[in-house]
């Protein structure tokens, strides 16, 4: 979770940079980021064999296979901190306290000019040996975070605040970063696949 610990910093100080108070996203669109997140590993990882799929272009970086199994034990933690702020009873005054919008997570989340080596719980990883493989255990969580948005109302997600080492974001917002962060993951497979030692296909 160190890493994660960073892309917040990196996401909640982001605000002044990035921020532009334009309306946030709603629920609808917040499901189809979700859909729009996993298609697009679908489609990176298709057609993968195990030895590319495990492929580490050097020392402290990641597989294709390691960035899935990230997001496959990463995922369920991020929306354990989403059901915490579910549970607990709501706290109007901190609404004020939540100063980044939508689109700052989404922009500070994917942005991967900012990079760190790969945590030693990585260096173990399960290797998967096909992308159905892959995907399983991904989508088994995906299910389970859409049918936990769909128990709320937009309103009521937005009204439960989030108290990150750093600052505040509201529980949908809390949400949005679980898509982005495997976006962000996304675009580091399409790093790995367009190294020039990328194992070609027979």
């Amino acid at each position: 979770m160190k890493k994660l610990t960073i892309f917040l910093v990196l996401l909640l100080t982001a605000g002044d940079a990035f921020s532009q108070q334009q309306a946030g996203m709603n629920k609808q669109e917040l499901l189809e980021y979700f859909d729009q997140t996993f298609a697009n590993i679908q489609t990176e990882i298709e057609g993968l064999n195990a030895e590319q799929l495990k492929f580490s272009p050097g020392e402290g970086r990641w597989s294709v296979s390691q960035c899935l199994y990230h997001l496959v034990i990463t995922e369920p933690q991020l929306l354990e901190f989403v059901r915490q702020a579910m549970d607990a009873p709501a706290d109007p005054s901190l609404k004020d306290s939540v100063k980044i919008t939508d689109r700052d997570i989404i922009m500070a989340v994917t942005d991967r000019s900012h990079k760190a080596k790969a945590e030693n719980e990585l260096t173990d990883a399960p290797v998967y040996s096909s992308p159905r493989e892959a995907l399983s255990a991904l989508e088994s969580s995906r299910k389970i975070i859409k049918d936990f948005i769909g128990k709320y109302t937009e309103e009521e997600l937005r009204n439960k605040v989030i108290k990150w080492p750093v600052g505040y974001a509201d529980a949908f917002q809390g949400l949005l970063f679980i898509a982005a962060h495997a976006a962000r993951h996304t675009e580091q497979m399409k790093e790995v696949k367009s190294d020039p030692s990328f194992p070609k296909l027979p």
